[in-house]
């Protein structure tokens, strides 16, 4: 009796045992599952763009290809517009010198003011003497040219104009050392404003 009631007791304390081992991995699996509930990563949907932010991004695009295309198109006006001032100097030196030598100024071959380096012959004399490059032009030529205009010797201390229309300029003043010598008509008017770039060579 005594033996088979200690074995039924070892019995029933592993049996205690075992249940406990059982509720313990229960727990710790429950815990598991929970810790891992609550740590759960958010999932991550993947999704196209919508129409309103696909012409949010084709606006903005637009915008800076529009800046791009102004501030090339500034910056080509000013090169041109500095070439056109530096032509413009060096044909007005050039004048001087041949009144200098020839004690006349070229010929203006057009009456009037409609002389401009379209015709061939533009101030042909200044580059036979070797003063100026043959056949001088605006860099837009012919839709923008050159002008000479001889005003001759009696009654007038102006002598000869050249004169470019420049691009990016407008004003009564002028660009220095360019010239404003006439009213009311004219290229080279001071009264009114325009983008003229005008070189007086006086006689």
């Amino acid at each position: 009796m005594i033996k088979v009631g200690i074995h039924e007791r070892r019995r029933g304390i592993k049996f205690s045992n075992r249940s406990k081992n059982i509720t313990a991995k229960n727990s710790l699996r429950s815990l598991k599952q929970r810790a891992f509930t609550l740590i759960e990563l958010p999932v991550v949907r993947k999704r196209g763009f919508t129409l309103i932010e696909l012409l949010i991004v084709i606006a903005i695009i637009a915008i800076l290809a529009t800046i791009v295309i102004i501030s090339v198109a500034n910056a080509q006006q000013k090169s041109r517009d500095a070439k056109r001032q530096a032509d413009l100097k060096v044909i007005s030196k050039a004048i001087y010198i041949y009144y200098n030598d020839h004690t006349t100024m070229p010929i203006n071959r057009t009456p009037g003011t409609s002389y401009s380096d379209v015709n061939a012959d533009f101030l042909q004399e200044l580059s036979d003497d070797g003063l100026i490059p043959s056949d001088p032009k605006d860099p837009l030529s012919p839709a923008r040219r050159y002008w000479y205009y001889d005003y001759g010797k009696a009654g007038s201390p102006l002598g000869a104009l050249v004169f470019a229309y420049l691009e990016n300029y407008s004003g009564t003043e002028g660009v220095p050392p360019s010239c404003r010598p006439s009213s009311g008509s004219g290229a080279c008017r001071n009264d009114i404003a325009n983008n003229a770039y005008c070189m007086c060579n006086d006689y």
